[in-house]
C-alpha cells in the first residue's frame, strides 16, 4: 500500500485572494494547492490545471502518454466559524486510487504513474518549509 492521504497544517501558505472565489468562502487552500501544482509541473507532469471546488482545490495532472488522469484533492478542513487569517488545514488525496484502469476485459496497470505521483505530491508536502503533516493514510493497493 502507498500514501494516498495526508492530513496538513500549512502555515506557510497562508488564505489568498482567490480562496474568497470558492462558493464556501471560509475555504482555503489555493496557495498550497499551487505550490503542489508547481512541483508537479516541475517534474514533467503535463495538462495541469487548478479547479475551485466547494470544499477546496483540485490539482488535475494528465500524462499523455498513458492517457491517464491523476488528481490531488486538496480538501479545506476549514469552519465557518474559522478566522479568515487562521493556518490552512487541509487533507490531501491522491485519485485514482486503483492502480488499474479500464473494463473487465481490457485492464491497463497504471500502478507505476500512480506511485510516482502519489510520492512526488507527498514528498514535496513531507519536505517543504512551513508545511506540518499531521497523519498519512496508506490505502492505495
Amino acid at each position: 500500500m502507498i500514501t494516498s492521504h495526508m492530513h496538513v497544517k500549512a502555515p506557510g501558505f497562508p488564505r489568498h485572494p482567490k480562496d474568497d472565489e470558492l462558493v464556501n468562502d471560509f475555504m482555503s487552500g489555493f496557495s498550497l494547492a499551487d505550490a503542489i501544482k508547481s512541483e508537479l509541473m516541475e517534474r514533467g507532469y503535463d495538462g495541469l490545471q487548478l479547479i475551485d471546488e466547494d470544499w477546496g482545490w483540485l490539482v488535475v495532472a494528465f500524462n499523455r502518454a498513458s492517457n491517464t488522469e491523476l488528481r490531488v484533492m486538496v480538501s479545506s478542513l476549514a469552519d465557518p466559524e474559522d478566522d479568515d487569517d487562521s493556518v490552512v488545514e487541509a487533507m490531501i488525496a491522491i485519485y485514482p486510487q486503483k492502480l488499474t484502469k479500464g473494463a473487465l476485459w481490457w485492464k491497463k496497470d497504471i500502478g507505476g504513474e500512480v506511485r510516482s505521483f502519489s510520492q512526488a505530491v507527498f514528498n514535496f508536502l513531507r519536505n517543504t518549509p512551513g508545511i506540518q503533516s499531521i497523519e498519512e493514510f496508506a490505502d492505495i493497493k
